[in-house]
């Protein structure tokens, strides 16, 4: 894949672009929110890993532009800060995860597979918590099974790993996820993630 690394601090950059590269990706660099935007256009990365906090343009604004002029490229955020306000923001600018700086180089280079993938990656899991407001009634109406299926599938975990956490056969998991879906009015695990978040539903503390 071809991933671009935005990060204000070259060191940062240089570690992750080695990183990356080790792992068989090409990698594009950024110091700045509007060279993000600029590079975006011109290089058409697969995925791009965007710092939150940098002088000038935020990495929120950068992904919001990013994301609405380019809506195939993946956007993860990478950052120092694990603040709920800047992970709901993340996620309404479109971004499809959050992770910490501090994160494992291997969960690193995992999570932009997954995010490309589609799936909402956050870590660590309670990045993804949201304090904003009590759950729907829609989401009320879950059962308790269904609720536990809902908290690890929201944080991007397969069918067969939410399925070997909860002791469950991966069909059973599946026919779960349908009746969510159902009651909730998504159509993918990304739309599903995203929902944790407006609603404030709480994910858990570790994956």
């Amino acid at each position: 894949m071809r991933v671009m690394v935005v990060d204000d601090q070259v060191l940062i950059r240089a570690g992750l672009g080695a990183l990356l590269r080790a792992a068989g990706h090409q990698v594009v660099e950024a110091g700045d929110g509007a060279e993000a935007i600029r590079l975006a256009i011109a290089e058409r990365p697969d995925v791009v890993l965007m710092d939150v906090r940098m002088p000038g343009m935020s990495g929120i604004e950068a992904t919001t532009r990013i994301v609405a002029d380019n809506p195939d490229i993946t956007v993860l955020m990478l950052s120092s800060f694990d603040v709920p306000e800047y992970v709901r923001a993340a996620v309404k600018a479109g971004a499809k995860g959050y992770i910490l700086k501090t994160t494992a180089p291997e969960r690193v280079i995992d999570a932009v597979v997954r995010a490309v993938q589609d799936q909402a990656v956050f870590l660590p899991a309670f990045l993804a918590r949201a304090l904003v407001e009590e759950p729907s009634e829609q989401v009320a109406a879950l059962t308790a099974r269904e609720r536990e299926v809902l908290a690890l599938a929201a944080q991007g975990m397969s069918s067969s790993t939410v399925a070997e956490r909860l002791a469950l056969s991966v069909r059973t998991v599946e026919n779960h996820l349908a009746r969510v879906y159902a009651k909730l009015g998504v159509n993918n695990r990304a739309q599903l993630a995203r929902l944790a978040i407006d609603r404030g539903l709480d994910l858990g503390q570790s994956i």
